[in-house]
């Protein structure tokens, strides 16, 4: 099971840009360069800009860090403070790449977050791809990355069989009501140790801020004219049991995608190797 860590940050005031940037890129490309010596544990990471529904940037980053396990994030973590401690060097260059130092510390967060229902996810992620080369363009992706908590007279089971229809309906109906829509992820949040926070996430990723948009406008247009066309989307949306006053969104574009890494069918495949032996 996944573990993965969803950290946001501000750069100091009087942070160089370009020093800021060039550092992202050293970051990326010494933790790819040593994976197997030192990120072993790693998966992908992921980097964005945090912006307002008009794609407006808001001044906050973005990592979303993935690791193969709770028990190997733990083991990575632990690892590297260790060689900290005793200053062997391990980890040296490391801290010396690490963007960390641009921080304005009081903007820094972290939140922990683990896959539910991976079954029902979707990502047309190569399709998309394969369709924008064939255009001769490449669109910048769009995401949504909503919280909340169900409300607390929500039938459990209830509320994930919906969770389950709405991800089946969404599939179903792609072509025809949800064709800029890239892919969806399922989560929990939880505390660095695993255990749940009672928070639920959903990251929405859409093919661009335009998709976004007229994918939007469309739904609310056929919601106000009562043509019944995202009728049944309506019925089967898990909204109806959240808790309203703590729903959340926030809006994301993606940073540096020619520097992200992700490891997910290697991992995949040595897991899959593993269980046939």
């Amino acid at each position: 099971m996944r573990f993965l860590e969803y950290e946001t940050w501000r750069l100091k005031k009087d942070c160089p840009m370009d020093a800021y940037e060039n550092m992202i890129e050293t970051w990326f490309r010494y933790v790819v360069e040593k994976k197997k010596e030192l990120f072993e544990e790693w998966v992908s990471a992921k980097y964005y800009t945090r912006c307002d529904h008009e794609g407006n940037p808001t001044g906050v980053f973005v990592m979303l860090f993935e690791y193969e396990s709770l028990e190997g994030h733990h083991a990575y973590k632990s690892r590297k403070l260790r060689s900290y401690e005793v200053n062997d060097g391990v980890y040296a260059q490391y801290a010396a790449n690490d963007p960390y130092q641009f921080f304005d510390l009081e903007h820094v967060e972290i939140l922990c977050m683990q896959p539910l229902k991976t079954d029902f996810w979707f990502d047309y992620t190569e399709e998309k791809r394969a369709i924008e080369k064939a255009n001769g363009v490449e669109l910048r992706r769009f995401l949504e990355y909503e919280t909340w908590r169900v409300a607390p007279d929500a039938v459990w089971e209830d509320y994930e069989k919906m969770i389950e229809t709405w991800f089946t309906y969404v599939v179903e109906q792609k072509k025809a009501l949800f064709d800029e829509w890239v892919s969806a992820r399922y989560y929990q949040q939880c505390d660095k140790e695993g255990s749940p926070t009672g928070v639920y996430v959903m990251l929405f990723e859409y093919d661009s801020l335009e998709g976004h948009h007229a994918y939007k406008s469309r739904k609310l247009h056929s919601y106000a004219l009562n043509d019944g066309v995202y009728a049944t989307y309506a019925s089967n949306d898990p909204y109806q049991f959240f808790d309203l006053d703590h729903v959340h969104i926030d809006c994301m574009q993606p940073l540096r995608t020619d520097l992200w890494f992700d490891y997910s069918k290697e991992k995949e495949n040595k897991s899959l190797k593993m269980t046939e032996l």
